[in-house]
């Protein structure tokens, strides 16, 4: 941010700013609860200003799928792993803690969104978390700990489904149980199919 100019490090923190306080009032309220004037009153700036960074509140929740995976990626890259298939782990358990803190309602509101809406970033193959699922078990199984018989990008692609249909469920749930240790039940037992036997 050094070559920056004061403006557009100033847009940066409106931006996010904005963002912030959005996704604070969604967790506390519910999306379809809170108002654009809502979160421009807390942000302290105009509907306008609001408007020039987003097209709609919506937009904020495509956008949080960004900002969710760069955490992830920040939380997990110092991480030691005991081997490949616990660094799969410590992604969703690192993924779902984060969940579990936006809790289940956000959560409900924004899978909701997703159903209707044109993005698709949460499904692109070149996000942080299949980018890694499928880097580890390429890694897996040179290292000899997963068989050599499948192809790593649709194990990835079925890991992340289970994924997401853990979160879905946990909504339904309306977050009654603990989705990090029911997801990783889920990832390992799936995931088993594919290691070596020792």
């Amino acid at each position: 941010m050094n070559n920056l100019t004061n403006r557009q490090k100033q847009a940066i923190n409106t931006k996010f700013k904005i963002t912030e306080i959005a996704l604070e009032l969604f967790k506390s309220k519910g999306i379809k609860k809170v108002k654009i004037k809502d979160i421009c009153n807390k942000a302290n700036v105009s509907i306008g200003t609001f408007y020039h960074y987003f097209d709609s509140k919506e937009k904020i929740l495509e956008k949080s799928y960004i900002q969710i995976d760069s955490m992830i990626a920040e939380n997990i890259e110092n991480i030691v792993y005991e081997n490949n298939l616990d660094r799969i782990l410590k992604l969703f358990n690192r993924a779902n803690i984060l969940i579990e803190d936006l809790g289940w309602r956000f959560v409900a509101d924004a899978y909701t969104h997703l159903l209707t809406s044109e993005d698709r970033y949460s499904l692109c193959s070149k996000r942080y978390p299949y980018v890694l699922i499928k880097e580890s078990l390429e890694k897996g199984i040179i290292a000899g700990e997963f068989l050599p018989n499948f192809n790593p990008e649709e194990v990835s692609e079925v890991c992340m489904r289970l994924g997401r249909g853990m979160v879905f469920d946990w909504c339904l749930h309306k977050g009654s149980y603990s989705l990090t240790s029911e997801s990783e039940k889920s990832i390992i037992t799936y995931l088993k199919t594919f290691q070596v036997k020792i």
